[in-house]
């Protein structure tokens, strides 16, 4: 079977059958030059990925950097409450050591050296529904208080009894 008379000059017949594409030197750089060219990205490209890129790296910072804040947070609350928790026994305790002599307890406030939470407590007296106050019960209100970076605190409220 001979194609050599429907080939154009840059053809040539393969011998195993085929066709084999063959072009003059100009028409050869233009093809690689062409080929190269689709090969990369351009400019613009770059740029719309670079910026997708910087769009994805700072939502991941941002949230990373509230999953951080709001740890700490969590962290303060919860050293607050152990510090409330505490002081709420260490003030019963003192009570029933001698109901007499330590009867009503005192107000007060400490610092936390390891954390720098504040917590001050005041005693108040406690009324029953008439406005009568209720004898050998006192409430404390606890008040813990930090600044990071924001100011927080956590209140808790308890009564205390003389007699249990």
């Amino acid at each position: 079977m001979s194609h050599a008379g429907t080939l154009t000059p840059r053809q040539k017949y393969h011998e195993g059958g085929g066709v084999v594409q063959q072009w003059t030197a100009g028409e050869a750089g233009r093809r690689r030059r062409g080929r190269d060219r689709c090969a990369g990205l351009t400019l613009p490209e770059v740029l719309i990925t670079l910026a997708l890129i910087a769009v994805a790296i700072s939502g991941i910072a941002l949230f990373r950097y509230n999953i951080s804040r709001s740890a700490r947070r969590t962290t303060n609350a919860l050293t607050a409450a152990q510090l409330i928790e505490r002081q709420l026994e260490e003030t019963r305790a003192y009570v029933a050591a001698n109901r007499q002599a330590h009867w009503p307890p005192a107000s007060g406030s400490s610092t936390d050296s390891a954390s720098g939470i504040v917590l001050e407590w005041a005693v108040g007296d406690v009324t029953d529904p008439g406005g009568r106050p209720v004898e050998f019960v006192r409430e404390v209100r606890y008040v813990a208080r930090w600044q990071s970076p924001r100011p927080d605190s956590v209140v808790v409220s308890s009564c205390l009894s003389r007699d249990f």
